[in-house]
Formats: C-alpha cells, sequence, structure tokens
C-alpha cells in the first residue's frame, strides 16, 4: 500500500527479478507497468531487465566473495602469527629445558670434586690443630734447651716423641700431601668444566668459523658426561682431517640434540649393551657425518615425520616435538641436509651433509 500511495499512474501489471547472491535472495527488482504502456512491452526489454539483474547478482558475489576473503586472511595472518608466536615460546621453552638439563649435568659434575674438596678440608683443620700443638711443644723444648733446663728437657722431648707416635703425625703429613693433590685435582676439574662450558657457547650465533671437528666431537662429549655417565658406549670413527668454515656452535648443538635423542631412546627401551657409532668422512667435497646408534629403531610412518614442529613420539609433558625441528632448521641454515634411516628394533642412523667447497676454494 505505501508503494501504492506514491504512484500516480494506474499500474497495469508489473516484473519481479530477485537477486540471488549464494543462493540467498538479498534484494527484489520490481518494475512497474502503467497500463497505457502495456502494449509497448516488449521481449527485448524484458531480457534487457534480466541481463541487467544477472549482471548485478554478479557484482554482488564478486564483492561479498571479496570481502568473505579479506575476512578469511585477516583470520589466517592473525593464525599464522599467533602460531608464529606460539612456535618461538615452545622453541625458547625446548632451549630453556635443555638448558636445564644441562645445568643439572654440570651442577652434579661440580657438585662431586666440590663436596671432596670441603670433606678434605674438615680433615686439613684436625690435622692442622695437631700440627699447631706439635710445635708449640716445639718451641717449648727449643727454650728449655736455650736456657739449660736438661731434665724438663728430656721430659719434654719423651713428651714430643709419645705425643708424634699418639697423633699419628708422620701419616698426617703424608695424608696432608694427598689431600692437598687431590683438591687441586677435584679444583682442576671444575676449571675443565667452566672451560668445556665456554667453548660449547662459544659462537652459538656468531660469524662463521675454522674448526676442526674431532675437536669439536671432543668438546661436545665433554660437556655430554652426564648424560651419557658410562650408560652407553660411545665409539668413534673419525675419517677426516679437513677442517671446516661453519657455526661451530651450531654444529655442537645438532650433535647434541641427536646423541641425547639416541641416549633416551635406548633407555626408555632398556637397550641391552647401547652404543652409539660416531663416524666422519669427506665424500665428493662433502663431509658425511654418521651418528648411529643399536636402539629400538622407527617405523616408516614415524621417519616421515619426525623432523616435522611438534611431532613427538614421547609421553604427553616430556617432549615438545622440536628438538629434531630444530636439527632440520640448523642444518637447512648451513647450507646442508639431514636424513634418517631405520629399521625397528635393529638401529637408528643420522646422516649429516655439510658442504666443504668453500673451504677448498679457499684453500686453492
Amino acid at each position: 500500500e505505501p508503494v501504492t500511495q506514491l504512484i500516480t499512474t494506474r499500474i497495469g501489471s508489473y516484473l519481479a527479478f530477485p537477486i540471488v547472491v549464494y543462493k540467498r535472495v538479498v534484494c527484489l527488482l520490481l518494475y512497474l507497468i502503467p497500463e497505457q504502456e502495456m502494449d509497448r512491452v516488449s521481449m527485448k526489454q524484458i531480457t534487457i531487465i534480466n541481463k541487467a539483474a544477472e549482471q548485478l547478482t554478479v557484482l554482488l558475489e564478486r564483492k561479498q566473495a571479496e570481502s568473505s576473503l579479506k575476512k578469511q586472511y585477516t583470520r589466517l595472518r592473525d593464525t599464522l602469527l599467533e602460531l608464529k608466536s606460539t612456535k618461538q615460546a615452545l622453541a625458547h621453552n625446548e632451549k630453556l629445558a635443555s638448558i636445564g638439563r644441562m645445568a643439572a649435568g654440570i651442577a652434579h659434575e661440580i657438585n662431586n670434586p666440590l663436596s671432596f674438596v670441603i670433606s678434605n678440608f674438615s680433615s686439613m683443620d684436625s690435622y692442622l690443630d695437631n700440627i699447631i700443638q706439635l710445635q708449640s711443644m716445639q718451641s717449648e723444648l727449643l727454650t728449655a734447651i736455650d736456657i739449660q733446663q736438661d731434665q724438663k728437657a728430656a721430659h719434654l722431648k719423651q713428651s714430643l716423641s709419645e705425643f708424634e707416635e699418639q697423633a699419628g703425625i708422620p701419616f698426617i703429613l703424608e695424608d696432608i700431601r694427598a689431600i692437598v693433590a687431590d683438591s687441586f685435582n677435584g679444583l682442576q676439574r671444575v676449571k675443565n668444566i667452566i672451560s668445556d662450558l665456554r667453548s660449547f657457547s662459544h659462537n652459538q650465533t656468531g660469524e662463521k668459523e675454522v674448526c676442526d671437528f674431532s675437536v669439536l666431537l671432543d668438546d661436545t662429549l665433554k660437556m655430554m658426561r652426564y648424560d651419557l655417565d658410562n650408560k652407553v658406549s660411545i665409539q668413534r670413527n673419525v675419517e677426516f682431517n679437513g677442517v671446516l668454515h661453519t657455526h661451530s656452535g651450531l654444529i655442537e648443538q645438532v650433535l647434541v640434540n641427536l646423541i641425547k635423542n639416541a641416549v633416551q631412546a635406548m633407555e626408555t627401551a632398556e637397550t641391552a649393551e647401547p652404543v652409539i657409532q660416531i663416524s666422519a668422512a669427506e665424500i665428493d667435497n662433502t663431509l658425511h657425518i654418521r651418528i648411529r646408534d643399536n636402539g629400538p629403531g622407527m617405523t616408516a610412518d614415524i621417519q616421515q615425520k619426525i623432523f616435522e614442529p611438534f611431532f613427538t613420539t614421547k609421553p604427553i609433558g616430556e617432549g615438545t616435538g622440536l628438538g629434531l625441528s630444530v636439527v632440520y632448521n640448523i642444518m637447512q641454515r648451513l647450507d646442508g641436509s639431514i636424513h634418517c634411516e631405520s629399521e625397528p628394533g635393529v638401529f637408528t642412523e643420522f646422516t649429516l651433509l655439510l658442504p666443504l667447497k668453500q673451504e677448498n676454494a679457499q684453500a686453492d
């Protein structure tokens, strides 16, 4: 009724064209035909109006699609940013966990020699009391001799001899030397641990440097003494005598992650006589580093997923699944690659490939 009230001309008929956008009617185009114009309406005009309605439908669908895509893009961008932030947080937590485990190992390594040195000081304190008393008696004897009190001197000499025998002065003097030597060795061990730690942390993210792989492997195994702790036999076969031009700290991180994974897998599987074989050789201007264990191995399905972020075979709460993903990313950063071969119940072997062309070019 409101529309008819606005129109003064008598309407003879009308045409309705619904605008359907993605199966939903969003509006209706209504064409009113005056009564006196009815005989002038042709199919051509109706076709033109119909085409216009179709074009309007296409335009509205495109606008809605663009709006929907923009919203989806915004949501996807926000999700990716959130995932990136989550990944960085998890990677940071993984690094903190590794630092925590390493700190526990270092604390254990340092605590043993320090406890021994502290215990030695207790014995030294007792020995010092006896030596001070012995010195006092000797001074008293010398004073008696100086003032020619022969009888008192003879008595003091007898008392001194009895005290030396009772206190075990010869043993004390011999044990003091042993205590000093043992304490020195213990403190030297602490110094070596700190030196190893400084070596391990050196050049984690700095510039590339020339390094000896054999020495680098030695430093890594020293840092992992607590993790290995005679639980695993390490067999080395390093045939590479050249030098690497690389980030030594990153290579050490890769070795630590792979060796630690092997140790944990063999511990979980309770592998009898666990062994880790580490070999290195140059093949076609590429350094091949192989780390092989005789642990539980992996199925083909697991092998395909081990480098994926967040994938882990450990129970919930015991692993983030970032260890091997970090290794993979580091090898990519070093222009190298990593490959895995495994047979369930037999072995797992990781092969690291590092290019040596740059070193050879420099040597030329």
